[in-house]
């Protein structure tokens, strides 16, 4: 009689790792002026989502990225040259991935504009006033503002002062702006003489000084001068004022 062979069959349950899996950085640009950002993009090949990611950013901190899926946009405000990487790459399932790929930036620098006047208050009826940037090329918007020419008329006293700005784009593509507050008066004023608390329209000649209170439409500081009727020509002396910001100065009508 022959033995029986009896042969057990055991089940053994266990867990079958996933394939490993790989991480990529990439980006259309290798340019970008300061103070702007640019896009990076993320991929994944393999692995179980979502992913984490860490990017390496040799300039500061690590960017850390949670929860990501494939693509990814991440946008990068670099401050001077740099080349990111991929530090390390997590799927869902806790594996680590092979990082590939880098983002190598060359940060550009705007040129410095400012916007170039003699003055920045104007009449209502005032001609037009070029305006002019430094360097020449600047971009001019704003109330009033046609081309390179400022326009009081079209701005008018309403909403004044009027903020113009300046926009310069270098031959790098960067952007810089500078900008100014103009003012447009209608130039409608009023002066009152006072003597002993009491609004007067005539003077003596007897030594006594007089109190000048100025208002204008405009709301701002003004300064007083004296001319004789008919004529625009300024009379040096008479007027004494201490504080130009209170629209109040001392008339002294003596040798007139």
């Amino acid at each position: 009689m022959f033995p029986y062979l009896f042969i057990l069959f055991i089940g053994i349950q266990g867990t079958v790792l996933g394939q490993s899996f790989t991480a990529s950085i990439t980006s259309n640009d290798d340019e970008v002026c300061l103070g702007n950002s640019l896009a990076a993009y993320i991929y994944f090949s393999g692995g179980e989502a979502p992913w984490d990611v860490v990017i390496n950013d040799p300039n500061g901190d690590n960017i850390v990225l949670e929860n990501i899926s494939s693509a990814h946009t991440e946008w990068l405000k670099p401050e001077s040259n740099t080349t990111y990487t991929l530090a390390s790459a997590v799927d869902n399932g806790g594996r680590s991935g092979a990082t590939v790929g880098e983002v190598s930036v060359n940060v550009l620098q705007s040129t410095p504009v400012s916007i170039v006047l003699d003055r920045t208050a104007f009449r209502h009826n005032d001609s037009r006033i070029e305006l002019v940037s430094s360097p020449a090329g600047g971009n001019f918007s704003g109330a009033g503002v046609a081309g390179n020419y400022f326009y009081p008329s079209i701005a008018t006293p309403v909403g004044s002062p009027h903020n113009i700005t300046c926009s310069y784009t270098n031959t790098n593509g960067c952007v810089s702006n500078d900008d100014i507050d103009l003012y447009v008066l209608s130039g409608v004023a009023d002066v009152t003489l006072v003597s002993g608390g009491e609004v007067v329209n005539a003077l003596c000649d007897d030594g006594a000084t007089y109190s000048i209170f100025g208002d204008n439409d405009d709301q701002i500081p003004g300064t007083f001068e004296l001319v004789a009727e008919g004529s625009l020509i300024p009379i040096p002396g008479h007027i004494t004022d201490d504080d130009l910001t209170d629209d109040e100065a001392v008339f002294d009508p003596a040798g007139l």
